[in-house]
């Protein structure tokens, strides 16, 4: 026996994805957890406004920090404010029982690794800003795979963070209670910062992939996207 059943397809995409077998449930959940940054704007539109702000901040970084790494004379404010901070530094060592030697021994290996520490940061600074352009292209192109480096980069900072804060607080606890536990509180608060950023581009990228799912449905030819909607389809029954 044979029955005809005239079934008309939705072409709603996210309609016809829900009725895909193997549309991954986890993500759906995943991207209905979290659709709003800062409670006001999409997390695609806070993966971007994040992006700005790591590009303006490490930007604003670099300002001080170039004039001193190629030793300008016309704007160096850190190079001017140098040996100020030294003495300030110096007399916090003496107050602490350190000898004139000693302070002075300290200061000196501060000063001589000063010049390597901001080589450092400014590149790192660059390659945040490199990461922080590719996922805006990312998110405006939809691309999600250009959103990893800034993922991964965000994850390895958050966790280098916490533990290089944690220990110069257990450090400072040592010396002074007060500013040890202000300074942990401090670290607190921007890794719940940080973390809270992470997940909204953790979102937004976990959003895309359920787009690029939803949307790369098998293609069909033309004789069969004439036909979808009137043709009969046959079911033989036994």
């Amino acid at each position: 026996m044979s029955v005809s059943l005239n079934r008309t397809f939705d072409t709603d995409p996210v309609r016809f994805g829900r009725l895909l077998p193997r549309f991954p449930p986890t993500n759906l959940r995943a991207a209905r957890t979290m659709r709003k940054c800062c409670c006001c704007i999409s997390v695609h539109g806070g993966s971007i406004f994040l992006a700005i702000l790591g590009i303006t901040l490490c930007l604003l970084e670099l300002v001080p920090i170039m004039p001193f790494l190629l030793q300008w004379k016309s704007f160096n404010p850190i190079q001017e404010n140098l040996s100020h901070a030294s003495y300030v530094f110096k007399e916090i060592l003496k107050e602490h029982n350190a000898t004139e030697e000693e302070a002075d021994q300290i200061v000196a290996n501060g000063i001589s690794m000063a010049w390597i520490g901001l080589l450092v940061e400014a590149i790192l600074s660059g390659v945040f800003v490199v990461f922080c352009l590719l996922m805006i292209c990312g998110v405006a192109t939809k691309k999600r795979k250009l959103m990893l480096p800034y993922l991964t980069y965000l994850m390895a900072a958050i966790v280098i963070f916490v533990l290089v804060g944690f220990i110069l607080c257990g450090l400072l606890c040592f010396v002074n209670l007060i500013s040890g536990l202000v300074g942990l509180i401090l670290v607190l608060v921007i890794t719940v910062l940080m973390a809270y950023f992470w997940r909204a581009v953790q979102m937004s990228y976990k959003e895309l992939g359920c787009q690029d799912y939803m949307y790369s449905l098998a293609p069909m030819d033309s004789h069969s996207k004439r036909n979808q909607h009137n043709s009969p389809q046959q079911f033989d029954l036994a």
